[in-house]
């Protein structure tokens, strides 16, 4: 714990994820989780629109 606390504490950590935070509401991240396939949103309404994505994705 206290080598994740002092991680949690260090300022890079922090720049860290504002850095991913913003380029995440760039992509269009409106919550998580979130996921993207060869740099395209995926939009899911059930877990096989992500298998089939991934397969379809495998296969080419």
């Amino acid at each position: 714990m206290a080598a994740y606390d002092q991680a949690v504490a260090d300022p890079a950590t922090r720049e860290r994820v504002e850095e991913d935070f913003a380029e995440g509401q760039q992509m269009g991240v409106q919550g998580t989780p979130t996921f993207f396939l060869d740099g395209e949103k995926l939009e899911l309404t059930q877990l096989t629109d992500l298998t089939d994505a991934l397969d379809r994705a495998l296969a080419d």
